[in-house]
């Protein structure tokens, strides 16, 4: 069974492994555009007069892209793209596990309906194993993030703003 047997499932894989390059591609030029827009943010802020103009500018910067960046989103892709490399090579790791179904479905003096099953049986595991490690590197994913997340930028507003009136 190789790729070139299933166009329609290569093509998928590889529309997938694009979009989830795009996206991060996307994230990169997110991350490039904050400093710009965290100038444009505080000089709103300060207009407005949500913030007291004593915060230091430069402070408040480094503040915002620290708090504002598509960080989560980093994260997921990330974890996005170990999972499509992965899955071919986990695809065939767990074939073994698979392999008595696949067996069984080929064996000659079983009813139609037994082999059948047997196919899609084998099927449905080595899914359920390739699935189970991608959704365990998901878990860890996520998991990383909330242990790392930064503080909200409301909260580093309010610290500047102490800051800022102890001087």
């Amino acid at each position: 069974m190789t790729f070139s047997e299933f166009p329609v499932i290569t093509t998928l894989y590889l529309a997938v492994l694009v979009g989830v390059l795009l996206w991060g591609v996307y994230l990169i030029f997110r991350r490039f555009q904050l400093p710009g827009e965290a100038d444009h943010v505080h000089s709103a802020q300060v207009e407005n007069g949500d913030i007291s103009a004593k915060i230091d500018k430069e402070a408040f910067c480094q503040s915002y892209i620290r708090t504002e960046a598509p960080r989560f989103a980093n994260y997921l892709c990330v974890a996005a793209l170990i999972c499509l490399v992965l899955v071919p090579f986990l695809a065939v790791l767990f074939f073994p596990a698979a392999s008595p179904f696949y067996e069984l479905a080929q064996t000659r003096g079983l009813d139609r309906t037994t082999t059948i099953f047997a196919d899609m049986a084998g099927g449905v595991v080595q899914f359920v194993l390739v699935m189970g490690v991608c959704v365990g590197i998901l878990f860890a994913t996520i998991y990383t993030y909330y242990r790392r997340r930064p503080p909200s930028h409301r909260s580093v507003i309010r610290k500047l703003e102490a800051e800022a009136n102890e001087r």
